[in-house]
């Protein structure tokens, strides 16, 4: 079953099973013809309300069903059209009848997840021993590095965001273009120390930028959220997002990958199925 076909189903199963009203939207670089073997899907279920959101997430396990009869093993994110309108997460994407939906944001929001997404791949490139998943991991650390750059800076970004073809002509770094377009093809020959060192400096120049001008209210909200479902009220009260990128940060410069996975589990604070 093609990709298009398995969301089809998907759409229609959760309507006869859990009596869904809203949209299942694929997204990501997919969409845009961006994607490769190593690219993540991003698939969407966006309920008409939050409340429609939280019974669905009730009935969890009835949708990791529905993905197993399907062999659907990407994860799914869970979000409502208030959320989104919120600005609380952004999508560019299409639903199963092929129309373009694409969402607002914050910046700032936006920039702090990317610097988060930034340092996490980095640090991927460092444990991975696969060299073309190196060469892909290197590519998105930069990439979303450019992104926050750019959020930070400019007044107008085209859609869709996380596009290198949006971004590629305006770098005028040569190594910074192979590196990019190695995302695209991973077909650079390895990845440099020289190519890690270069992503590393331009990444910790624009952590700097945003360093001390962090705070925004919608991350704070989110992670509230979730600090609450978790009991974990410390989250609530600390700079958590600064805390999560500087111990990724520390670790990346140290080498010392023992709590990797424990701090990137809150890179991104969604509802996961």
């Amino acid at each position: 079953m093609d990709l298009q076909n398995q969301l089809e189903q998907f759409e229609k199963m959760l309507y006869e099973r859990c009596g869904f009203r809203g949209k299942v939207v694929l997204g990501g670089s997919i969409v845009y013809g961006e994607s490769c073997t190593y690219s993540d899907k991003d698939i969407y279920i966006v309920t008409k309300n939050i409340y429609d959101a939280m019974r669905l997430l009730r009935q969890k396990q009835t949708i990791i069903t529905i993905k197993k009869e399907l062999d659907m093993s990407d994860h799914v994110i869970l979000l409502s059209r208030g959320m989104l309108a919120k600005k609380l997460w952004y999508i560019y994407g299409h639903d199963n009848n092929k129309h373009i939906i694409t969402t607002k944001y914050d910046k700032k929001f936006v920039a702090i997840t990317s610097i988060k997404i930034a340092y996490r791949a980095l640090g991927n490139v460092l444990q991975e021993t696969n060299r073309e998943k190196q060469v892909y991991m290197l590519g998105k650390s930069l990439l979303h590095a450019i992104y926050a750059n750019k959020l930070r800076h400019d007044a107008y970004i085209q859609q869709p965001l996380f596009s290198i073809k949006n971004v590629y002509n305006d770098v005028e770094d040569e190594v910074m273009k192979k590196i990019l377009h190695g995302k695209l093809r991973q077909d650079a020959v390895m990845v440099s120390d020289e190519d890690i060192v270069l992503v590393k400096k331009y990444l910790d120049e624009i952590w700097c930028e945003y360093r001390d001008k962090i705070f925004s209210y919608r991350a704070w909200f989110v992670r509230m959220i979730f600090a609450i479902k978790q009991r974990q009220w410390k989250k609530i009260a600390m700079q958590y997002d600064r805390y999560i990128i500087e111990q990724l940060k520390t670790m990346i410069e140290q080498k010392n990958f023992k709590r990797w996975d424990e701090i990137c589990r809150d890179v991104m604070q969604v509802l996961y199925i």
